[in-house]
């Protein structure tokens, strides 16, 4: 689920709803969140390393969309996130 919370200055501050996964082949790994509809959106900023201890869970991360790069179509400067599920034993 993607939630379009606001626009500034041209840049635009979304939400997103997803699993977060890891995808690539070491050591190029690369966390991404995965939405409902099967989209992949490219996480980058801080939390990202925080946000890898959280894979295959369900989080909310809000942040700044970043245009396209390479293999990524969607892309999210996170600045701040919610866990919904915890890890899987």
């Amino acid at each position: 689920m993607v939630h379009d919370v606001d626009s500034k200055g041209g840049q635009e501050i979304l939400t997103v709803t997803g699993k977060l996964r890891l995808v690539g082949n070491e050591p190029f790994t690369r966390l991404v969140i995965t939405t409902e509809d099967g989209k992949d959106y490219l996480i980058q900023g801080e939390p990202e390393k925080e946000l890898r201890a959280h894979q295959y869970q369900t989080v909310t991360v809000t942040g700044r969309s970043l245009p396209p790069e390479g293999e990524f179509k969607y892309r999210i400067e996170v600045t701040a996130y919610e866990i919904f599920d915890s890890k899987p034993e």
